[in-house]
């Protein structure tokens, strides 16, 4: 006999009860197993007695014990259970880190009265930069772990330089979901910060990998810059290289220009001048003659070469 809905509260039900069993309460309360979804099972006022016993024949005897780990699994970064209330203050944090991350803002933007004005995002007790800033660093095990989670058996790689203090980036590039994905999985210094060389950018990969549960047998490409260290990493790896377009681009261009007579020295006379026109006298001159400003080009990017010296001329 299922229980009377007007003396019935889900609340009041036992959280393994409510983990195992869907709570229906419509002509009465009926509960349905989760596991065996067209087994229906009524409970009596008898302390959930034939819910348990049902669920000996349907999970084992060892069902606390599966339950106890599936809960464990639930728990975020902060060591509580997840569940559906979210207080104000969390909802409040996840806003703003969201407004700073989804936007590449720094933390402090949280502290801006500004910021704080024009973005609506209100909460009855003050909430500071330090707080998101606390949270991302639970966040970490969590996008971890969502990570490793979508990375396949097999996935390319793709290294390179980040400019900002000898950093080097680590993506996974995969198909997930018919789409795709370039993931960051690392970005740090080489771990020996003193030897700039094929093995150290292997052991890097490697301890980046290492934190996702995949190792160097999963890595099936490099994508990489066409250089010299670069290639031996991918030696290393026993991988192909496939190098930056834009790269080989740059460096076929620059054999062609060698090889014709005084181009090499009219590119360089062409940056020198750019550079000149640069100063501010020379600025202030330049104004007056045309809106257009001086432009240098990048050693590495053969369409700013081109950009300048049809700038020029």
């Amino acid at each position: 006999m299922a229980l009377s809905k007007s003396r019935f509260k889900i609340s009041r039900v036992p959280e393994l009860v409510r983990f195992y069993f869907t709570i229906t309460a419509d002509d009465g309360v009926v509960f349905s197993c989760n596991n065996w979804p067209s087994t229906l099972t009524n409970a009596v006022n008898s302390g959930y007695t034939n819910l348990r016993k049902h669920l000996r024949k349907c999970v084992g005897n060892d069902f606390e014990d599966k339950y106890a780990v599936a809960v464990k699994a639930r728990r975020n970064g902060l060591g509580f259970e997840v569940i559906e209330y979210v207080a104000e203050r969390d909802l409040v944090v996840f806003r703003w880190i969201e407004w700073v991350l989804m936007r590449n803002m720094p933390l402090s933007e949280v502290d801006n009265p500004l910021t704080r004005s024009l973005t609506g995002i209100n909460s009855s007790e003050h909430i500071s930069s330090d707080s998101p800033s606390r949270y991302l660093t639970f966040l970490v095990p969590l996008v971890e772990t969502e990570i490793a989670y979508i990375l396949p058996v097999v996935f390319a790689i793709m290294f390179g330089g980040w400019t900002d203090k000898s950093t080097h980036t680590v993506f996974a590039v995969f198909i997930y979901d018919n789409r795709v994905r370039e993931v960051l999985l690392g970005f740090s210094p080489p771990l020996d910060e003193t030897s700039y060389t094929a093995e150290s950018q292997r052991d890097l990969i490697a301890y980046v990998l290492r934190v996702y549960g995949k190792s160097l047998a999963n890595v099936t490409v490099l994508i990489a810059d066409d250089c010299r260290t670069n290639k031996a990493t991918a030696d290393l790896l026993g991988v192909a290289l496939l190098g930056c377009a834009c790269h080989k681009l740059n460096l076929a261009i620059k054999r062609f220009i060698k090889e014709q007579v005084g181009a090499d020295e009219a590119i360089a006379s062409s940056r020198s001048m750019m550079t000149k026109a640069t100063n501010l006298k020379a600025a202030a001159a330049l104004r007056e003659l045309t809106e257009l400003v001086p432009i240098i080009n990048n050693d590495t990017r053969w369409s700013s070469t081109y950009r300048m010296i049809e700038r020029l001329f």
